[in-house]
């Protein structure tokens, strides 16, 4: 695939027709407490449904490039950054299929007991206690560990 007419363009919009693949009816994005998640479309008032939550998709997305066979990233992205956690010669999880990547408690640690990595992150970014964080120096430290976790947004607790 040829990229190169997105090189100067930040983001990428894309309308699709949709249409249930089974059945008739489309599955709207709900929460328990909540029900389906509805909101007003600005300016018109137009009731809206979400089908997809930009997370949602985002995680579908992600699923793509895992190569469940190999338990690696699908050929074509060989040497992207992310985290595999090891005991021993045993691989455990990585940072692509955990749920909050970097910060699951499985790559992080716990506030109790933090990982070597967690301490390391901690030190490149040379944050000091209630200072205000440098976003750009932030994208590149995590982008060096886990590219995709920049997509997804990142919770770090320093």
């Amino acid at each position: 695939m040829d990229f190169t007419a997105l090189k100067d363009h930040p983001r990428l919009l894309i309308e699709a027709n949709l249409e249930p693949l089974q059945g008739s009816r489309f599955q709207p994005t709900g929460f328990p407490d909540l029900g389906p998640a509805t909101y007003q479309l600005p300016g018109s008032n137009t009731p809206m449904l979400l089908l997809e939550s930009a997370q949602s998709v985002a995680n579908r997305l992600e699923n793509t490039i895992w190569d469940e066979a190999n338990q690696d990233v699908v050929a074509p992205l060989n040497g992207i950054p992310y985290v595999v956690v090891k005991q021993g010669d045993k691989v455990l999880t990585n940072s692509l299929l955990e749920a909050h990547r970097l910060n699951s408690p499985y790559i992080m640690g716990t506030k109790q007991k933090k990982t070597v990595l967690f301490e390391k992150i901690q030190a490149e970014l040379e944050i000091a206690p209630e200072t205000p964080v440098d976003f750009h120096r932030l994208a590149t430290v995590l982008a060096k560990y886990d590219l995709n976790c920049l997509l997804h947004g990142k919770l770090l607790i320093i």
